[in-house]
């Protein structure tokens, strides 16, 4: 996802609790072992994506849950040391593109992740794919028609959802147990007009109607031109994208006009995600939305994950930390299978893998390269005092549809 307006994050902060630290931050790369390089080839992994300014949040995020993931390992992998380093893009596609360049020719990653803004995806594409790192997306760009852009290319595989997985799931069952009437409502650019026109694609499939939406511009501080849309019209469920700042301020808005005794709120579940909770607060509950995890997710993967997150960070988790706990468990377990890191053999390995996550049973499609895994249904209710995401259903898995991306058909 290419999440808007999400909170600065604090270096500070972030090596306080043990977290890595952007290259560029620290001025010279981190590297994760701390020793000279073994007698075997170590395993290098790559990371360039924001670690400050607007998606700094969820850099912090990433780089917190990919080091748990090799921590618990011993920071290596069949007796090879696994180094890592973090490069800080602040968002710009101009330095993310340099950054890139510099890390692949001089480090010469195994296995690469990031960035997060769809601009900065579009700037790296050719690169990565002149390259033979193995590439791990922890977030998409991408809008309505490129639901598998950027990963159509055999190096590349999703760790994350693409926007159809979002928002077509949801529609069927927003269909069948919300109403039959919705509208949309989405921050106005790629990801969010994506998410729009496909839930409307598909809701309009079932035989629904979306009779009305809005549009306010990503970084929007006063919704009420647009809230005051939705109370005139009183449609029975609308289907939401907001994320980050966003997010906080729609969502307390919303419950402040008091639409949410008259419209159902539902959305992709980035709206009320673990960040963003807090300060939403008691607005946020009620709220409906589409994820594939939550905290309260009860499995034992999960309740080990989330239990270690918290004793190495002091805070709950949030999905884009367990993405990245799964991108380590993947290349790691990539390796033992292929028994090298050579990109051929673990493409293979990471084809074939299945990963017991802590969102559920992860898988890859062999045709897309898309995380194949399920999706849930989740209500906002106060769980201890605290507002929570509690699953109340949980979605066919469905692969995606290839479109135009079709690596082994």
């Amino acid at each position: 996802m290419d999440t808007a307006n999400a909170n600065k994050t604090s270096r500070r902060d972030l090596l306080k609790s043990g977290g890595v630290a952007g290259a560029s931050i620290l001025a010279a790369p981190y590297i994760l072992s701390s020793k000279a390089w073994a007698q075997k080839e170590p395993v290098r992994v790559a990371v360039v994506q924001d670690m400050s300014k607007t998606y700094g949040l969820i850099g912090d995020l990433h780089a917190k849950g990919l080091k748990m993931a090799f921590d618990e390992a011993g920071n290596e992998v069949m007796g090879r040391k696994i180094e890592l380093v973090i490069e800080d893009t602040g968002g710009d596609a101009a330095v993310t593109l340099s950054k890139t360049k510099k890390v692949l020719s001089t480090f010469k990653p195994h296995f690469f992740t990031g960035p997060i803004a769809s601009s900065n995806y579009a700037a790296i594409k050719d690169e990565m794919f002149r390259s033979r790192a193995i590439w791990l997306l922890l977030t998409q760009g991408a809008g309505a028609e490129d639901t598998v852009l950027p990963i159509c290319n055999r190096n590349a595989f999703s760790v994350s959802w693409n926007n159809w997985q979002l928002s077509a799931p949801f529609a069927d069952w927003a269909y069948k147990n919300i109403a039959k009437e919705f509208w949309t409502g989405y921050a106005d650019y790629n990801w969010g007009q994506g998410a729009a026109a496909v839930f409307k694609e598909q809701f309009e499939k079932n035989g629904g109607k979306i009779t009305g939406s809005i549009a306010p511009p990503l970084g929007t501080s006063d919704y009420s031109p647009y809230l005051s849309k939705v109370l005139a019209a009183k449609p029975p469920g609308i289907f939401c994208f907001f994320a980050g700042g966003d997010a906080v301020n729609f969502v307390k808005q919303w419950h402040q006009f008091g639409l949410h005794k008259v419209t159902k709120l539902t959305g992709q579940g980035f709206m009320i995600e673990e960040e963003v909770l807090p300060a939403q607060g008691e607005a946020a509950v009620g709220t409906i939305s589409i994820l594939s995890w939550a905290r309260t997710l009860n499995n034992p993967a999960n309740k080990a994950f989330t239990e270690k997150f918290m004793a190495a960070y002091k805070t709950p988790p949030a999905v884009f930390a367990m993405c990245a706990y799964d991108a380590g468990r993947v290349m790691m377990a990539a390796v033992k299978s292929a028994k090298s890191t050579d990109t051929n053999g673990l493409i293979k390995a990471i084809e074939t893998m299945s990963i017991d996550s802590p969102r559920g049973n992860l898988k890859f499609d062999p045709v897309t390269h898309e995380a194949t895994q399920t999706f849930y249904v989740r209500e906002t209710k106060m769980v201890n005092g605290q507002p929570s995401n509690v699953v109340i259903a949980t979605l066919p898995t469905v692969p995606t549809p290839a479109k135009a991306c079709r690596l082994n058909a």
